[in-house]
């Protein structure tokens, strides 16, 4: 249903060159198509939502589309881009006192540094930002953060535990 109305929108503001508008609906459709794993067709919407963001002059919009393309990056095997574009984008965002796209960013970070082999710089990213998104009453991510540090404990105890006698 969400994905029937983002469409539908997308679809009526491009009708009204409303390009950050148009730009937001298309960011919501690749979340929905990277959450349902459908990567090629995250892409095709976020590059016309980058290029709409653009058009639009609107930073939250540019920095929401930044952090989406990263994140489709990373999910397309470019992890080294990916970790660049998101590292940028956090700061960025940071910056500009987006507290809620520079957390998206750092969680996206984290997880792409683990993805990419660099499980201590990843576990390290998202334990500050565990702690931090709790200070700042960002609880959700928080509990992303931690449930990736502790999927990511359990694989590595698995991996070390000596094999069971069956």
């Amino acid at each position: 249903v969400a994905y029937l109305v983002a469409t539908d929108a997308a679809t009526e503001l491009a009708a009204e060159k409303d390009s950050m508008g148009e730009a937001e609906a298309r960011l919501t459709l690749a979340r929905a198509m990277l959450a349902s794993d459908n990567v090629p067709g995250a892409l095709v919407l976020s590059e016309k939502a980058t290029e709409l963001a653009a058009q639009s002059g609107d930073r939250v919009t540019k920095l929401d589309a930044a952090v989406v393309a990263a994140i489709v990056a990373s999910k397309s095997g470019k992890l080294a881009d990916a970790i660049t574009q998101l590292a940028a984008a956090q700061k960025d965002a940071r910056g500009a006192g987006m507290i809620s796209t520079e957390y998206d960013a750092r969680l996206a970070l984290g997880e792409t540094q683990i993805a990419a082999g660099r499980k201590n710089d990843g576990r390290a990213t998202l334990k500050a930002l565990a702690q931090d998104a709790k200070s700042h009453g960002f609880g959700l991510v928080a509990q992303k953060a931690q449930a990736v540090v502790a999927g990511l404990a359990a694989a590595n105890a698995s991996a070390t535990a000596p094999p069971s006698a069956s």
